[in-house]
């Protein structure tokens, strides 16, 4: 096990448990998304405003939506790894901008994946599901479209549990990395890990970065690279805006990997501006991707392996990354 496993790890484990309780079920021929089972479902609406749902599901039916959805997300990361493996191992020139935004899809989907997971993630409301919201409520007013923070609530019998519904601001993509942020904060803050562990830094890290370059950080380093002229890519006038990703062929351990964010993480200045740091900002990026699927794998599986869950769509993403040199003897690439 490459993920240090101490308090944090254990909190982990036990919202994934509690979001994703035995007997939530995977439908391997028609998978059911939040979107298909708010159409069609077993819940109520208790309350609704504009900005707040409160709702009651069935507790299994709504923990085998939030699997089917990590299982497709998951989907999205590993295709990104895989790409990101094939432009570092093809030995032909790569934009190191291009390169970025990969690495941050393939952060952004592994995020996605892991809130879901835990029952605390971020769905966006468009207007039909909204309107047909607004018809199912018992009480309150119309709601309204937008981003909304989901959260799995507490259990109000043996079959059922609250679901909250809370819009936010601003969009999907910046709005998700503040709630992976609030969450790894309050899980440290439950759990404390043991001071000077591996796991205690790799927290400690995580959340400086957040002090450091603000909640919405991956995402804001995105825009900057892919958006903003001159940034990511100057390859054209031979400008080095960004750091090309360094390729390595074997699995890094992760204690290795910690050490190296660390350092990125060190080089950061929350006194300056996010676009006078991005070479740092973008290396912070890399490492921190790469750490967050070691950690995305390991709470995956362990879900699936503690509450005895279908493990068919899970062998058939290692066959893919398999296939494409992802995984080998060593592990699966990189750390």
């Amino acid at each position: 096990m490459s993920v240090p496993q101490g308090s944090v790890w254990q909190e982990l484990r036990q919202r994934a448990l509690d979001a994703v309780p035995p007997g939530s079920r995977v439908d391997l021929r028609a998978p059911l998304t939040l979107r298909q089972w708010e159409s069609r479902g077993a819940y109520r609406v208790t309350a609704a405003q504009p900005k707040k749902v409160e709702l009651v599901v069935f507790a299994e039916e709504f923990g085998g939506v939030l699997l089917t959805e990590t299982e497709f997300y998951m989907d999205h990361a590993a295709e990104h790894q895989a790409s990101l493996w094939k432009q570092l191992s093809g030995g032909a020139w790569q934009s190191a901008g291009w390169q970025l935004v990969t690495v941050y899809y393939w952060a952004y989907f592994l995020a996605v994946s892991l809130t879901r997971l835990l029952g605390r993630s971020v769905w966006y409301i468009d207007d039909t599901v909204a309107s047909h919201l607004t018809t199912l409520a018992a009480t309150g007013g119309r709601v309204g479209a937008g981003t909304f923070a989901v959260t799995c609530g507490s259990s109000i019998s043996l079959t059922d549990r609250e679901v909250l519904l809370k819009k936010g601001s601003g969009r999907v993509h910046d709005h998700l990395w503040r709630v992976v942020f609030a969450a790894i904060e309050s899980f440290v803050k439950l759990s404390p890990p043991t001071v000077g562990s591996l796991e205690e830094r790799l927290y400690t890290a995580v959340l400086q970065s957040s002090r450091f370059l603000g909640s919405d950080w991956p995402s804001a380093v995105r825009n900057l690279v892919n958006y903003r002229p001159g940034v990511g890519y100057g390859a054209v006038r031979r400008l080095v805006g960004i750091p090309a990703i360094k390729r390595h062929e074997q699995p890094v351990k992760f204690e290795n990997l910690l050490e190296r964010f660390e350092n990125d993480v060190a080089a950061l200045d929350a006194s300056r501006a996010l676009e006078a740091q991005i070479a740092a900002a973008s290396k912070s990026l890399v490492t921190l991707t790469f750490m967050l699927n070691a950690l995305v794998r390991e709470i995956y599986k362990d879900t699936l392996s503690r509450s005895g869950l279908d493990r068919r769509w899970d062998r058939s993403r290692d066959r893919f990354l398999t296939s494409h040199g992802v995984i080998s003897e060593s592990g699966c690439w990189p750390a």
